[in-house]
């Protein structure tokens, strides 16, 4: 049952901050980083004070948290955490301390405040699993042999969906107050690697050079 859970569990998953990718672009350039942004085809990684924005058709190889992922695959989760984004975006974020409170609880409730339904959907699954499992071993012969694994587990499943909750609540509420790393006055810095789309080439394309005026031949000293 706790497997079946498991499993569940990794196919629901959408990518997100806490993912690091390893990146092999086309033109040989290799860069790596957590998980930050996808946005009209842009992937958008973290880590040593700057933000790095790679263009998903630049991409060539792709590693998931040390796991080779194809770039079909790479390409639906970052379409889904792209959706995921926007849901939470558009409407209020509700306060860290009631998300975490409310992971607390149930472990699924703190995604499905935030308007991540498949996240919310896995743990709970995760939570019926391990609680079914504690309630078996109660009428088991050797019960605390089960009981207390298990429980162990649902609390340690809790505490991390209430700091999961709580991280990414105020990283929305910083988002919707327009203090995103990438704007101007803040200490990250964002470097573009690999071929652009073309739009952006064409908008960070350098304006044609104004033509200057001749001179006058009166003006012209011998």
């Amino acid at each position: 049952m706790i497997a079946a859970a498991l499993l569940l569990a990794g196919q629901a998953w959408a990518i997100d901050g806490n993912d690091r990718l390893e990146l092999i672009l086309t033109t040989g350039e290799q860069v790596d980083g957590w998980f930050y942004r996808y946005e009209q085809g842009q992937l958008v990684l973290s880590g040593e004070g700057r933000l790095v924005s790679v263009w998903e058709g630049a991409l060539g190889s792709v590693l998931c948290n040390g796991a080779a992922l194809s770039r079909e695959a790479l390409h639906l989760e970052l379409v889904e955490a792209e959706a995921r984004a926007h849901r939470a975006v558009a409407g209020p974020t509700p306060h860290p301390a009631a998300v975490t409170a409310a992971s607390v609880v149930w472990a699924g409730a703190g995604p499905a405040l935030l308007g991540d339904r498949r996240q919310a959907v896995w743990m709970s699954v995760a939570e019926v699993a391990l609680l079914s499992g504690a309630a078996y071993g109660a009428f088991s012969a050797e019960s605390w042999n089960v009981i207390v694994p298990m429980v162990g587990v649902d609390l340690a499943l809790h505490g991390w969906a209430a700091r999961d909750a709580r991280r990414r609540a105020l990283t929305l509420r910083r988002r919707q107050a327009g203090l995103s790393a990438d704007r101007p006055g803040n200490a990250l810095q964002i470097v573009h690697l690999g071929p652009r789309a073309p739009d952006s080439a064409r908008a960070a394309a350098p304006a044609p050079a104004a033509p200057v005026a001749p001179v006058p031949e009166d003006k012209i000293t011998p």
